[in-house]
């Protein structure tokens, strides 16, 4: 069965894209990466997960 990301958060109730993770909001200091084994991917909430996936999503100050 094939699941995106956003599949989770939506479940939980809960906000994910590339501005958006649970109540943090990306702005001019801040944004939302997502790494997928260790690979910054931009596919955020429609990233289909593989079996051994890592997934890392941050809030960070923008670089």
């Amino acid at each position: 069965m094939d699941a995106p990301v956003g599949a989770f958060f939506t479940i939980w109730g809960e906000q994910f894209d590339d501005t958006h993770i649970l109540n943090k909001v990306a702005n001019d200091n801040n944004e939302v990466v997502m790494f997928v084994n260790g690979q910054q991917n931009f596919e955020y909430e429609n990233y289909v997960m593989e079996d051994g996936d890592v997934i890392e999503i941050e809030y960070r100050e923008r670089q």
